[in-house]
């Protein structure tokens, strides 16, 4: 098992707003040999973290809740490799 973290950012619209983000994404890629001899590795998505940094403009905190979740969504569409190192 080999854990990933690394940074990234990107844009949400919660609400008709966009938000800019900066958030640290970690998670752990595990590997298990194949039947016929081969290492497969993949990402464990249940042990995906997301960790806000920043976030422009100040949301309400009505606001957060959806953000985080427009943010993880966000993360999660994206090719979860790019952040193995």
């Amino acid at each position: 098992m080999e854990h990933f973290l690394k940074s990234t950012n990107g844009t949400v619209n919660v609400d008709g707003i966009d938000f800019d983000y900066e958030a640290i994404v970690s998670g752990n890629v595990v590997g298990m040999r194949q039947p016929h001899g081969e290492f497969h590795s993949e990402i464990d998505k249940t042990s995906v973290d997301v960790e806000i940094e920043n976030i422009t403009p100040e949301p309400t905190n009505e606001q957060s809740k959806k953000i985080y979740s427009a943010v993880y969504d966000d993360v999660m569409g994206k090719n979860l490799w790019d952040f193995v190192d």
